[in-house]
């Protein structure tokens, strides 16, 4: 009689361990398609919009380092292009950046400039969209 109790015994405790694996398997076959499923896919930043424009600057802007210091606002935005004295006693120049950027380089060049220039005026032409920059850095054109 002890043997059959015993041996009773360890097959409900067998039986036991089953149901208890067969539940975890069930569980784990609900739950896994939602752990391996890829998190949906999230849509790449968007890619600034990228301007170019030409601009031409009015005032004392030529022999006070004018140029020199646009270069220096231009790199240190981040801008491409260039810029060149003109017969008109102006600066021109052409600027291209992402919008925010550009923005902030057409300010420095109507309301800062270079320390001992005295801008009267800057205008901007031609402002249009492009797919990529035309220009790897910013040069001073003699």
């Amino acid at each position: 009689m002890d043997q059959n109790t015993g041996t009773h015994s360890q097959f409900k405790n067998i039986s036991i361990q089953v149901s208890l694996v067969a539940a975890l398997l069930a569980a784990l076959w609900c739950v896994t398609p939602y752990v391996l499923a890829p998190a949906p896919a999230t849509p790449p930043p968007a890619m600034p919009r990228l301007l170019s424009v030409d601009f031409e600057v009015f005032g004392r802007v030529q022999g006070v380092f004018f140029r020199k210091y646009t270069q220096q606002a231009a790199r240190r935005l981040g801008v491409v292009g260039w810029c060149r004295n003109t017969p008109r006693d102006t600066v021109e120049g052409q600027a291209q950046a992402a919008a925010p950027v550009l923005a902030e380089m057409k300010r420095w060049l109507r309301e800062v400039g270079s320390p001992q220039s005295k801008i009267e005026r800057a205008e901007f032409r031609n402002e249009r969209e492009v797919a990529e920059l035309d220009y790897q850095g910013f040069t001073v054109k003699h």
